[in-house]
């Protein structure tokens, strides 16, 4: 008996596909509503009536937490209100309080803005750890240790009063931001490279272009045409989609490393409290797609890793016993 195979027939394409030029042609480049500029005119009207109120309360009594919990407790939109004026972002707001929950052994998970407005409206504890960050954050000793500096003086006082100097450091801040962070990768490699200077290792370092390899690595061990050690290095602040898009990618560059160099080995160095927040299995999928995993705490275990893999003449003196 022949069998008839039957195979499924494409989609017919009923409009022919544009070309470049027809399609920036017809673009918009704002897309805009007016109930949507109306929502957000009426939102921007209530926040200005917060910080009028906010100078009122303030006016009224000397800012303490226990006036700054009752202008947080005042309105929903008051913490996104305090924040503006501080020039911190939602994100950057939600991982400062994500570290204050770890550092009380309570974190289980994130919190969005809503749940962090519900918990001061009904926890007088959270809503006085909140108001005590604000106001005395930016001088304790234990967030020193963990929270950048540029980040950390965003928690100014003279802010909420409302002084110019305080305010145009604001908007400075919010301008400088991107660049900041754009500008701590270059900071990550270089603790690396002083590391790697310590060992005595040849590399190559920089976006370093390897052969095969769909990513650019930070760097290459000892040399990119016969490499036995590859380092991809990453501080993770913000936002989930970026870690998940992390973890998901990552095996396919484990593959091509181990198909295309199969003596050389993949080591990721990561950290940031963006894994802590909200890495979850994302931070597990990265940890499989890599030989090994390691930490900014954990760089003395990179002369071991280097030993292991790197033959001993590419090391430029001899190594050293902590290896």
């Amino acid at each position: 008996m022949n069998l008839i195979i039957i195979m499924p027939s494409k989609p017919k394409i009923v409009l022919p596909k544009p070309t470049a030029k027809d399609v920036l042609s017809n673009m918009t480049a704002f897309v805009s509503s007016e109930e949507h500029e109306e929502s957000f005119s009426a939102l921007l009207t209530r926040r200005r009536k917060l910080i009028e109120q906010m100078q009122s309360i303030i006016n009224q009594k000397r800012l303490n937490e226990d006036s700054l919990v009752e202008i947080m407790r005042s309105d929903d939109e008051a913490m996104n209100t305090i924040i503006s004026i501080l020039g911190i972002s939602q994100e950057e707001f939600y991982r400062e309080v994500s570290f204050l929950r770890i550092m009380d052994g309570t974190f289980d998970s994130e919190w969005k803005m809503e749940k962090i407005v519900k918990m001061i409206r009904k926890d007088d504890n959270f809503a006085k750890k909140i108001a005590w960050l604000i106001l005395h954050g930016k001088d304790d000793a234990e967030l020193k240790k963990h929270i950048p500096k540029f980040a950390l003086d965003k928690l100014d006082t003279d802010k909420l009063l409302l002084k110019t100097d305080s305010l145009i450091d604001s908007l400075l801040r919010t301008g400088m931001k991107g660049k900041y962070d754009a500008e701590k990768g270059t900071v990550v490699q270089e603790i690396i490279a002083e590391e790697l200077n310590k060992i005595g290792v040849e590399y190559k370092s920089g976006d370093v272009e390897v052969p095969k390899i769909d990513r650019r690595m930070n760097f290459v061990i000892p040399t990119i045409e016969k490499p036995r050690v590859m380092i991809e290095c990453g501080i993770f602040i913000t936002t989930a989609r970026e870690l998940s898009e992390k973890g998901a990618l990552e095996m396919r560059i484990r593959d091509q490393v181990e198909a295309n160099y199969p003596n050389c080995v993949l080591v990721r160095i990561t950290d940031g409290i963006g894994w802590l927040a909200r890495g979850g299995k994302a931070l597990s999928s990265v940890i499989d797609a890599s030989h090994y995993v390691i930490t900014l705490k954990q760089l003395d275990k990179l002369g071991k890793i280097l030993k292991a893999h790197v033959p001993a003449k590419f090391f430029k003196k001899k190594l050293n016993s902590f290896l």
